[in-house]
């Protein structure tokens, strides 16, 4: 797949980078499908975690935060 990125690969961390930069363009719901493509690699992922609660949030789905402390209890377990 190909954006203005360039090529996305399976890298956690480069899903999880865009994805962060993306949120600070405000762009929440491109950001979003990249942290949900690093999360489906790596559900444990705090910085993903944490920036799909940005995203959700950015979007006015106030979900995120609960998203966000039942992923980090999961993790925690």
């Amino acid at each position: 797949q190909r954006n203005a990125f360039g090529d996305i690969s399976g890298n956690v961390t480069n899903l999880t980078e865009k994805g962060v930069v993306l949120n600070s363009l405000g762009r929440f719901d491109d950001a979003l499908s990249y942290l949900d493509k690093a999360l489906l690699i790596d559900p444990n992922n705090v910085l993903a975690l944490i920036n799909k609660g940005i995203s959700l949030d950015g979007l006015g789905r106030f979900d995120g935060d609960n998203v966000l402390r039942q992923s980090l209890v999961n993790r925690s377990r």
